[in-house]
């Protein structure tokens, strides 16, 4: 296995003699400080060479990388680059930040933290409450899982703010050894992952084992069920909350888009559910048959508009809406259809996205959640916020 060393360099070479011999390093990189721009006093970027001189190492084996002794953002940036230019797969990585300036320490050592990469550090007794007497040292490898698992959670939070589940999988799925608040998070964000991306099936197999930490799974058994009045329902009413999840992140081409399908969706479902009509496959007996177009494989169905419209002409719980609503559903196809993500070329403004998603809020969508669920409460939006509390407590 290749074995990389990244150690920061102070004024006193002992400690880091003893690290560079303990083992053997294919590669050493030497984090040292620059020329004081002030003073022009030499940074401890000059002692390098004697240094690896005296580990044994020739000028292939190592390199330098030069930071400011005292701006931190510089050093992190410059760490950070190190690290991940130095990693490689199979390869041993470890970081040393015994020496150099407490900024330089603290930055390579949050590098490590970042890249998820070994953390050994000089230590031994200190008789003046200074420095470590020489020859006491050792090297003791620091346990950073809880550290990492910490800053991976943080990242993962942020991630669920903005429903981007995906994200906090990536984030949390590479931890090598995460806590068990971290093992939780990501089971959970892979469920709603699954379940944003409309694969009831696998969300409800990932999120049963995890119920407690769970409110919505009702709607996910919902949801997950085959085909019936309620597992429809609960489909075309989760459109929409996909919808204004897409919204919350400005991504307004999907959100109209979906606004569209969830409003073609409950028309299908009141045409199949209280009319037996299967709007994909109508039969020329049916009374709205004149309303349908001919499809690619020969059967003839019922689009968004014609459904609406063959609601209204059937008299059932949602003609007196498909009326209403006729014009507004023009504003929606209109909408819809200059999309990028349709017939257009200009991205949906989020004022656009407004007129679409109000009127739909307020015109549609409470009709239909009277009629499709007058004894159960309709799906819940995802969570937006881990659960933290319950995450550290239980």
């Amino acid at each position: 296995m290749v074995s990389t060393l990244v150690l920061s360099v102070g004024g006193s070479p002992e400690p880091l003699l003893g690290h560079l011999s303990a083992a053997h390093w294919d590669r050493v990189v030497f984090v040292a400080s620059d020329d004081d721009p002030v003073s022009g006093k030499p940074g401890t970027h000059a002692a390098v060479p004697a240094l690896a001189a005296d580990a044994g190492l020739d000028e292939a084996r190592y390199a330098v990388v030069r930071v400011p002794a005292d701006e931190p953002g510089a050093i992190l940036e410059r760490c950070l680059a190190c690290l991940r230019a130095e990693r490689a797969p199979g390869a041993r990585l470890v970081v040393d930040y015994t020496g150099g300036t407490k900024s330089m320490s603290a930055m390579l050592l949050l590098a490590a933290l970042t890249t998820q990469a070994e953390v050994e550090v000089v230590l031994g007794p200190r008789t003046d409450h200074h420095k470590v007497r020489s020859g006491t040292e050792h090297i003791v490898s620091i346990d950073t899982s809880g550290l990492e698992s910490r800053f991976a959670l943080d990242v993962a939070a942020l991630a669920w703010g903005r429903f981007d589940y995906a994200a906090a999988v990536e984030a949390l799925g590479g931890l090598r050894r995460p806590s068990p608040e971290a093992s939780r998070a990501l089971a959970l964000s892979r469920g709603y992952a699954a379940w944003a991306a409309f694969d009831y099936a696998d969300a409800r197999e990932r999120l049963a084992p995890l119920a407690r930490f769970v409110p919505s799974m009702p709607s996910l058994g919902a949801l997950a069920s085959p085909p019936s009045k309620r597992s429809d329902a609960a489909r075309a009413f989760d459109l929409w909350l996909a919808s204004e999840r897409h919204a919350r992140a400005t991504r307004y081409d999907l959100a109209v888009l979906l606004v569209y399908r969830a409003n073609e969706a409950i028309a299908q479902w009141a045409l199949r559910w209280e009319h037996g009509i299967d709007p994909g496959d109508v039969e020329p007996s049916s009374p709205v048959a004149d309303l349908t177009t001919p499809s690619y494989d020969d059967k003839r169905v019922l689009g968004q508009h014609a459904a609406w419209e063959a609601l209204d002409r059937l008299e059932g719980s949602l003609a007196a809406v498909a009326r209403e609503t006729a014009r507004p559903r023009l504003d929606l196809s209109k909408q819809r259809n200059g999309s990028v993500l349709a017939h257009g070329h200009a991205p949906l403004s989020a004022e656009a996205h407004a007129r679409v998603r109000d009127w739909f809020a307020q015109h549609l969508l409470p009709s239909f959640v009277q009629v499709a669920f007058p004894k159960q409460e309709p799906p819940t939006q995802l969570p937006d916020a881990l659960p933290d509390q319950e995450l550290r407590t239980r």
